[in-house]
């Protein structure tokens, strides 16, 4: 029963660590400008896309029946709460694009996790030998 618990509290780490790695992110102050437009935009769907996997990684590592739909909805409450949280930081501001992205991200990172996983592994059995 306990080796249950941990199996499953280890197979959420991914996740709640990235999400910790993401708020660091959000708290390191800007001083230069971008390179190019639309740089920011592309960079938050890349770090939330990887959310949006890892998510989906634990779902199906631990047999989950948490909609995609509500855990989609966590990250993006936690994308605008990072937002926000920006806000406080000198050089950064808060932004609905950004949380926009995010989103995006989180989708993508399901979806692809999704096509990936349901060409190369049988809930239950590990991978196939094709």
């Amino acid at each position: 029963m306990i080796i249950a618990i941990a199996y499953r509290l280890f197979a959420w780490a991914p996740p709640v660590l990235w999400m910790g790695f993401l708020f660091f992110l959000s708290g390191l102050e800007i001083r230069t400008g971008l390179p190019f437009v639309g740089l920011d935009k592309l960079v938050h769907v890349i770090l939330y896309s990887v959310l949006g996997a890892s998510f989906a990684w634990s779902r199906w590592r631990t047999g989950s029946k948490i909609p995609v739909s509500l855990l989609v909805l966590v990250g993006a409450i936690y994308g605008y709460l990072d937002e926000w949280h920006q806000s406080f930081v000198p050089g950064r501001f808060q932004s609905w694009g950004d949380g926009f992205a995010d989103v995006t991200g989180l989708i993508i990172g399901f979806y692809f996790f999704g096509k990936w996983f349901s060409r190369s592994v049988v809930v239950d059995k590990g991978f196939k030998d094709d």
